[in-house]
């Protein structure tokens, strides 16, 4: 039994299971700040409002289920008071294979895809953010 313990924590050692669950957190600051590029019809770096060490990022339009993320992104969420059953956007930043950081927003903000962590978003004059890159 006991050399049975050694090889399952041997397997998730080695399969990179983690077990430590990704916080999910609304971020208000990001959406202000989204806002802001709309409404002054710009352009900025995303990097620029979600400062930190991540290299690419996946968008998902919400409503989803904590499982479907889960599914997504293979890791456990600690979706804290974050709401699945919300029309917004769910933010994955990467680095690497390492998921850095979700923010969770109400309201769809930003659409649906992967991007680089040069991506760009731009205020339209339609009222309406795009994001490239």
């Amino acid at each position: 039994m006991r050399t049975l313990g050694v090889v399952l924590a041997l397997v998730f050692a080695l399969t990179g299971c983690s077990s430590d669950p990704v916080p999910v957190q609304y971020d208000k600051q990001f959406a202000d700040r989204l806002d802001e590029v709309r409404d002054n019809a710009r352009t900025v770096r995303l990097k620029d409002l979600v400062p930190g060490d991540w290299d690419r990022v996946q968008i998902f339009l919400g409503p989803h289920t904590r499982e479907w993320v889960e599914g997504r992104i293979g890791q456990p969420l600690d979706s804290g008071e974050y709401v699945f059953d919300t029309e917004g956007n769910i933010l994955v930043f990467w680095n690497g294979d390492d998921v850095e950081r979700l923010v969770g927003t109400v309201g769809r903000l930003l659409a649906e895809g992967e991007f680089t962590g040069d991506a760009t978003v731009t205020g339209e004059k339609d009222g309406t953010v795009k994001i490239s890159g």
